[in-house]
């Protein structure tokens, strides 16, 4: 077994459900993919690379016990993330257009666009869970600040979402 995999499954994930686990590690998967750009809406520059990474959704399946990921929502995630990078991206330049983008650190970036994935695109789990759920990722990995931050983006994305 290798270091990686006896990390991921020594890390103590029993105090997360599942579903949580998965967008940890999809948000470990987008900030490692996109770490060397100054904006995510660059990201199909490091899609064009062919190298292993460890979040790569085969990889992931081989290193950590299924049971300790919700396999089916980490999937679901990367994959629209992907596919809908643009619309993601613009419905996140409309909000924090006040804002210089390279203001926003980039995982805190990271976390907002898995936050509009999951709760503009995909549907399938209350706002209000996915708002804390992002807040809990952001004070896990970026602290207060950034658990204020997403909080109050993702707040304001849904709320103007719903409005319209």
């Amino acid at each position: 077994m290798s270091k990686i995999s006896e990390d991921f499954n020594t890390r103590n994930f029993k105090n997360f459900d599942r579903r949580h686990v998965s967008r940890y590690l999809a948000l470990c998967y987008l900030y490692n993919n996109y770490y060397n750009v100054k904006s995510i809406s660059e990201y199909e520059i490091n899609f064009s690379h062919n190298f292993v990474n460890v979040f790569e959704p085969q990889t992931i399946l081989e290193i950590i016990e299924e049971k300790k990921y919700h396999k089916k929502l980490y999937l679901k995630l990367l994959d629209t993330i992907i596919e809908n990078s643009n619309k993601i991206q613009n419905i996140f330049n409309e909000y924090i257009k006040s804002r210089n983008i390279k203001e926003v650190h980039l995982i805190n970036q990271c976390i907002i666009f898995l936050g509009i994935c999951e709760g503009i695109i995909i549907k399938s789990t209350p706002l209000k869970v996915i708002i804390n759920e992002y807040v809990q990722l952001a004070k896990e990995i970026g602290g207060q600040n950034s658990a204020k931050f997403i909080n109050g983006v993702l707040g304001g994305i849904f709320e103007t979402k719903l409005n319209n």
